[in-house]
């Protein structure tokens, strides 16, 4: 058996109680620490809270404003593509109008190459032809002043893409909105007496009927141009 410093005798259980009594010294609750240093910094708390949102709210809405940017560019190089698939198929048309051109062109001159002296011969031919042309022209104005001649047709009207046909006479607004290879237009027309423009999908022959107070007016496609993105028509008085 020892002696401690103060003279005790050292027993196991006297040992075992100021070991427990130092260990015990040592230890400290981590839990108090913590909610003692929150009491003690509360401003720092609300600042550090605050700047952790702000961060947090930043991030979430570049995300989205970055996806959004990228849905947007997505559909405008979707439509620029179709724009340019238009512009292929015009291509396409055109080099095979010109192809075909270049074809007849080399068959008319190879068959004036074999034909001897076949301009002398259609030289007087032409001449003729255009004498007549002149005689019935002086023919039918003299008919025409006279007033006993046939009526004159109505002129013939167009709108492209990109502009609005409004005639004098009737008020009638005509718009082209877009034409396709297959011949097909899409166009806007307001009538005289409708509030507002109808859009439509049309083709060469369509033909609308319309009135104006008492008069009767009819509204006719005559032609629709893909390559020169063009529709023609025209607007016949009835009554």
């Amino acid at each position: 058996m020892g002696m401690c410093r103060t003279g005790a005798p050292l027993t196991i259980h006297s040992s075992r109680s100021r070991f427990a009594a130092r260990l015990n010294s040592g230890v400290r609750p981590h839990g108090g620490l913590m909610s003692n240093w929150f009491e003690n910094n509360a401003t720092k708390s609300v600042l550090i809270y605050t700047a952790f949102v702000i961060t947090s709210t930043w991030a979430v809405s570049t995300f989205i404003l970055n996806d959004n940017r990228v849905a947007l560019v997505q559909r405008q190089l979707d439509a620029q593509r179709a724009q340019t698939d238009q512009y292929k198929s015009k291509v396409e048309l055109l080099q095979r109008d010109v192809e075909t051109a270049r074809a007849e062109n080399a068959e008319y001159r190879q068959w004036l190459s074999q034909t001897k002296d076949a301009i002398p011969v259609m030289v007087p031919r032409v001449i003729e032809l255009t004498g007549r042309i002149k005689t019935l022209e002086a023919e039918n104005s003299a008919l025409l002043a006279s007033g006993t001649g046939p009526k004159p047709k109505e002129d013939a009207h167009s709108a492209t893409l990109g502009t609005a046909f409004i005639d004098q006479e009737t008020g009638l607004i005509f718009t082209v909105k877009d034409t396709t290879p297959s011949m097909t237009a899409t166009v806007l027309v307001k009538f005289p007496e409708s509030g507002s423009q109808q859009e439509y999908t049309i083709s060469a022959g369509q033909q609308w009927s319309f009135k104006l107070g008492t008069k009767r007016y009819t509204l006719t496609v005559t032609e629709i141009s893909f390559l020169g993105d063009r529709v023609s028509f025209q607007i016949t008085r009835l009554s």
